[in-house]
């Protein structure tokens, strides 16, 4: 059952989260964004930590698309490998 429509049908908060099988509190949710005029997915935008700093984004982001962290990500990667093969050679020596 819907959880409006379980509210409409009891008028309690637990009753209709009873027949919707949901918390009580997200049933005060969705009545709080009913009667503010909003739907089940219209939802107000949550801040984000990085909101203080769009220039900066914005900046890293525009690099992403030129390869400047793609590159990066390569070499670390290819370093990492390096590391493991070495390590796989010299665990091999010490077996002989």
């Amino acid at each position: 059952m819907e959880v409006l429509e379980a509210f409409g049908l009891t008028g309690g908060l637990r009753a209709a989260a009873a027949l919707a099988e949901c918390d009580h509190k997200t049933v005060a949710h969705y009545v709080a964004l009913r009667d503010a005029g909003l739907g089940p997915d219209d939802r107000p935008r949550r801040a984000m930590s990085i909101d203080p700093f769009p220039d900066t984004v914005e900046v890293r982001a525009d690099r992403s698309n030129e390869g400047y962290w793609s590159t990066n990500l390569v070499e670390l990667l290819a370093s990492i490998e390096t590391r493991q093969i070495r390590r796989r050679s010299r665990h091999q020596e010490g077996r002989q």
